[in-house]
């Protein structure tokens, strides 16, 4: 009798903690309320196998699962640190849909489930399932396409082959490369990145070590499904073979015009650069996001696979706070069919 008292009493008490972070504006409650989580299911089930029945204890959720990958990108945190905050934060165990008491997935269990996806590409897969519900929801692309890229280092460990411990070996990148850019040396990948001018979403990226060319992506990032011709780069991406590309895309190249050595820039030529700077510069917004609300500046996993899979993440997480923030800016009638 007393066991059931004190129970509902922490069932009071939970409630009420619950609706004092609802009135101060939980940001969580916000995305859990706005993002089709259940629209994941069925593709996150398919990829990770789970269509079949198996014996044995079952799995976590696979879309909690994905809410806990969610968190840990928001807030920049170790497994270890996400499964710790999971147990202690009443908010976060609502936004994962745990009630109090209820199982909190370990640190070996969140690594287990993000190398599942990383197998199978879901992270990728999740990333275009959502940009379909953007669609779907009237945030078409338009406005122009941007393109560029940002470099996302991470660390360097320097280690002989001679002397070398086996773990020492394992923690060595083989797959990151060096790039320098205005003097500056750096040890990473790249995340190349398509952004719509109109809304500032990400409709498709790439992920390659550093020292790839940023013009090399250019192919898969110039989206055909905007509903503007125009395509906004920086000079680096100024090229014979992409202004032919635009032209068979059917787009219109508003690519950086690039000085050479001994030969300026023609004035005319400048100006336009800054009238497309103006427009362009909505793609250095999005990576400014990134690296300050995601702390997208370095990246501690190993190998292009988890780089890709770490990138694709913090492009689907931006992509997530992006569509919640159109959705509470929109016009009322907008925002009220959404919620």
């Amino acid at each position: 009798m007393i066991a059931a008292v004190n129970k509902q009493l922490d069932f009071l008490g939970v409630e009420k903690r619950r609706r004092e972070l609802s009135a101060e504006g939980d940001p969580l409650e916000v995305l859990a309320r706005l993002i089709p989580w259940e629209s994941f299911r069925r593709g996150l089930r398919s990829a990770l196998g789970r269509d079949t029945v198996t014996t044995g204890r079952p799995p976590f959720d696979e879309v909690m699962m994905l809410k806990v990958l969610v968190l840990q990108h928001l807030y920049n945190l170790s497994d270890f640190q996400t499964s710790y905050q999971l147990r202690d934060r009443i908010s976060w165990q609502r936004f994962i849909g745990v009630e109090l008491g209820g199982n909190i997935p370990d640190e070996k269990t969140l690594w287990a489930f993000r190398e599942q996806l990383i197998k199978v590409d879901a992270v990728e897969e999740a990333f275009y399932w959502f940009n379909r519900h953007l669609r779907e929801e009237g945030f078409e692309a338009k406005g122009g396409t941007l393109v560029d890229a940002t470099i996302i280092e991470t660390p360097i460990r320097r280690a002989n082959d001679e002397g070398t411990t086996t773990q020492e070996k394992a923690q060595r990148d083989d797959d990151a490369a060096w790039v320098k850019k205005n003097n500056v040396s750096s040890f990473g990948y790249k995340n190349h990145a398509s952004v719509d001018a109109s809304h500032k979403l990400i409709r498709a990226y790439d992920v390659t070590d550093a020292s790839v060319h940023d013009s090399q992506c250019s192919e898969i990032l110039i989206d055909t499904e905007n509903a503007d011709v125009e395509v906004y780069a920086d000079s680096a991406y100024r090229s014979q073979e992409n202004e032919v590309m635009c032209m068979v895309l059917g787009k219109t190249s508003k690519i950086h015009y690039r000085a050479y050595r001994n030969q300026p820039l023609h004035p005319e030529l400048e100006r336009r650069n800054k009238e497309r700077s103006k427009v362009r510069v909505g793609v250095e917004h999005v990576f400014g996001a990134q690296k300050n609300n995601q702390n997208m500046r370095l990246i501690r996993t190993i190998g292009l696979a988890r780089a890709r899979a770490k990138i694709g993440l913090t492009n689907l997480v931006y992509n997530m706070q992006r569509f919640a923030w159109l959705i509470s800016h929109a016009p009322p009638k907008i925002a009220v069919a959404i919620g």
